[in-house]
């Protein structure tokens, strides 16, 4: 409990947080991403959606970077720790 507790108190302070790309921009996206934004005791930080469509454009307060066949390309020397994927929006 008092791990968790200074856990807490430090990622409110900024400190021990993981930046994430959320790939697909979509809705199931867009609420892992509402998700994320109304708990920050997670620690977790969104930073872009990757996607094919949309590319350009900020959804929920993020930017949308593509396409997908740049993912390498576009999460080098982005910061992120981590990359959610929503296989629902994958083709085929």
């Amino acid at each position: 409990v008092v791990a968790r507790m200074c856990l807490h108190a430090l990622r409110r302070r900024g400190y021990n947080l993981r930046y994430i790309a959320v790939v697909s921009s979509g809705p199931l996206g867009q609420a892992l991403v509402a998700r994320i934004v109304a708990n920050p005791w997670t620690g977790l930080v969104p930073q872009f959606f990757v996607d094919d469509e949309h590319v350009g454009l900020t959804i929920k307060g993020l930017p949308v970077k593509g396409p997908l066949t740049d993912l390498e390309a576009l999460l080098e020397g982005s910061g992120v720790d981590e990359v959610y994927i929503d296989f629902t929006d994958v083709p085929g």
